[in-house]
């Protein structure tokens, strides 16, 4: 019989961290022949259509090559800077910290291209500048997070380092004017530039010889793309090291290198990052289902021995009866041996009770963990359909948007009494409220997505933290609670009623959250045409107790009672700020801690939130 606890001592869940155990990862799914095929064909295309464009036009070829790289980059970046804390190794935050920093020095050296209209120097040298220190920062920081492995190197450090490293660099080039030289016009790449590639080089292939010794430690889907990777970027900056002029073919197969190696840095560590969630939801539902199978196998196996129980306990007794006329002289045996019988019957009986009480406790456990996975299912839903998009990139090219905007101001304002009196008034319009209208709404956008993504992680880690058990006194907790709303309470001239409240077994933190929550929503929607008044009292129901926060506010209709509960779901006319979270996390709380809350209102009366506990704690 599979018992529970085999499934759950099973095999757990793979990340990319130093902890990982040799040949402990699953085989990789594999592709078939002809999507594989297709691929490659599409990957030949696209490479074969940005040679051409490089040979074409140069210009348009480099930015789009730099910006595909930028978008790496930072996108890794981001990724590191949102999941830190739930990283077990060092090696990715020291890349996502390197790649940032070389991402700002690529936008640089993108900008610097001659025909940019960036910088006001035409000549080469700043741009292969800008590669240099790049190409350093990147190379540097995949050698460090090589190193990390198995070792102390804390990226806090590594940042501060970078962050200096930069600064310094950036004043050397920029108003020292001591950076050595990497290109001279008509004479071609300096030995700086070229031993500097070397160097990198060099670098690379350090940081490859410390991936292939800790090869165990990986993925496959990871050890492969970074091999790749490391590969592909040693060939790009041997590329760079004999070119003369700067849109030579040389540069052009230096920067298809480059793209071939950053989408394998790409699908090494973001789409690796971004779809490990989702395998761990799905093998933790996998693991959900085996359990509850296990238990209903257990059950009937059980019910069974207790039919089989009482079928002998009946056919001893018909014997017993039948020969009780003709065994007078061992009856008293046969007497004893029945009370022995019944104390073994009572036993099972009671042995019967402890299995159903612990059949309704796993029955309750799988349906709260049936509820888990479908939070956080809606929450990987929510994540891929809104968060997806690269919001780091649409604000800071926006912020670009609008660098050039002003620039362009100051060029248009220079020329515009030479300009037709109508272009001069469309051109007033488009640059002062057209495009900057189109900028802020971009900003804002892009703020509100940050914003429901915050509101996602914090409830993400309500509903992971853990519930510790104390003596709370509910009546000390609500008027401490009532302290903090006092100025609102005091402003809109609210009556507070507060029933005889008990001192239960509870989570401190979680009763404070919910009190806070509901007394806000109370207060944010009472009617500013007559007196408000919101009544909490508390009815002890046998094994729990029921809390009823009552208003005379606005009230709702019945339909919209159940989805104020549910994730940026508001009911009635949003004229209040909020993102329509805090009832959501007062139902994952008082979940957690065993009870139920619910909602009843009418329209115009009032609303009341109700909400039960067990007087057992419940955790």
């Amino acid at each position: 019989m599979l018992k529970i606890k085999d499934i759950l001592c099973k095999g757990k869940g793979h990340n990319m961290n130093n902890d990982a155990k040799p040949g402990s990862y699953p085989p990789p799914q594999q592709d078939s022949l002809i999507k594989r095929w297709i691929y490659y064909l599409l990957g030949t295309i696209l490479l074969l259509t940005a040679g051409y464009m490089g040979v074409k036009n140069f210009l348009l070829f480099h930015a789009l090559t730099e910006g595909f790289t930028i978008v790496v980059s930072f996108s890794i970046a981001f990724i590191v800077f949102n999941t830190y804390q739930n990283l077990k190794s060092d090696f990715i935050p020291i890349i996502g910290i390197a790649y940032a920093f070389a991402g700002i020095f690529d936008i640089l050296h993108t900008l610097a291209y001659k025909g940019m209209g960036v910088f006001p120097d035409d000549v080469a040298n700043l741009p292969t500048q800008m590669w240099v220190i790049a190409r350093y920062l990147d190379s540097i920081g995949m050698l460090l997070a090589g190193i990390s492995i198995g070792r102390i190197i804390k990226p806090f450090y590594v940042l501060i380092t970078y962050a200096a490293a930069s600064a310094v660099i950036l004043l050397a080039v920029f108003s020292w004017h001591t950076f050595p030289l990497a290109f001279i016009n008509g004479q071609g790449l300096t030995p700086f530039k070229v031993y500097s590639e070397y160097a990198i080089c060099l670098i690379l292939i350090a940081s490859i010889i410390l991936l292939m010794r800790h090869k165990h430690r990986f993925q496959p889907q990871v050890y492969q793309p970074l091999l790749i990777f490391f590969v592909f970027s040693i060939l790009t900056e041997l590329s760079f090291t004999f070119y003369k002029v700067v849109a030579g073919w040389e540069s052009v197969i230096g920067h298809i290198f480059k793209i071939i190696a950053f989408f394998f840095l790409y699908r090494a560590v973001v789409v690796t990052s971004l779809n490990e969630p989702y395998d761990r939801v799905r093998n933790q539902a996998r693991d959900l289902q085996e359990i509850n199978a296990a238990l209903e196998e257990e059950v009937m196996e059980r019910q069974a021995a207790q039919e089989s129980l009482r079928q002998m306990n009946a056919e001893l007794e018909t014997k017993v009866n039948e020969r009780t006329s003709q065994l007078q002289d061992i009856n008293a045996a046969l007497e004893e041996e029945i009370a022995e019988r019944q104390a073994i019957q009572e036993a099972l009986l009671a042995s019967r009770d402890a299995l159903l009480d612990s059949e309704a406790q796993l029955k309750h456990y799988a349906a709260e963990m049936a509820e888990t996975n479908k939070e956080l299912k809606n929450f990987a839903n929510i994540v891929a359909h809104d968060f997806r998009t690269p919001m780091v990139n649409m604000k800071g090219f926006s912020r670009e948007l609008g660098y050039a905007l002003t620039e362009l101001k100051q060029i248009i304002n220079g020329e515009m009494p030479h300009l037709p009196e109508e272009s001069r008034r469309k051109l007033d319009a488009l640059l002062e409220k057209d495009v900057p209208d189109a900028l802020q709404f971009i900003h804002s956008s892009v703020d509100r997505l940050d914003r429901m993504l915050a509101a996602l992680l914090k409830l993400a880690r309500e509903g992971r933290r853990e519930i510790i058990n104390t003596e709370v006194d509910m009546g000390k907790l609500l008027n401490g609670v009532l302290r903090s709303f006092e100025h609102q309470i005091t402003q809109k001239g609210i009556q507070i009623e507060v029933g005889p409240l008990p001192i239960i077994q509870t989570d401190y933190l979680a009763m404070e959250q919910i009190i806070s929550n509901l007394l806000d929503n109370a207060i944010k929607y009472m009617k500013p045409d007559r007196p408000g008044k919101i009544a909490v009292f508390c009815t002890d129901n046998n094994d729990e107790y029921l809390f009823n926060f009552q208003d005379n506010g606005r009230g709702m209709a019945a339909e919209d009672c159940e989805k104020i509960f549910e994730l940026f779901r508001r009911a009635g006319k949003q004229d209040v700020p909020g993102e329509g979270m805090g009832l959501t996390y007062v139902r994952t709380l008082i979940r957690q801690m065993g009870g139920k809350v619910w909602c009843e209102s009418e329209p115009g009366v009032g609303t009341q939130i109700k909400f039960t506990l067990p007087k057992k704690f419940f955790h």
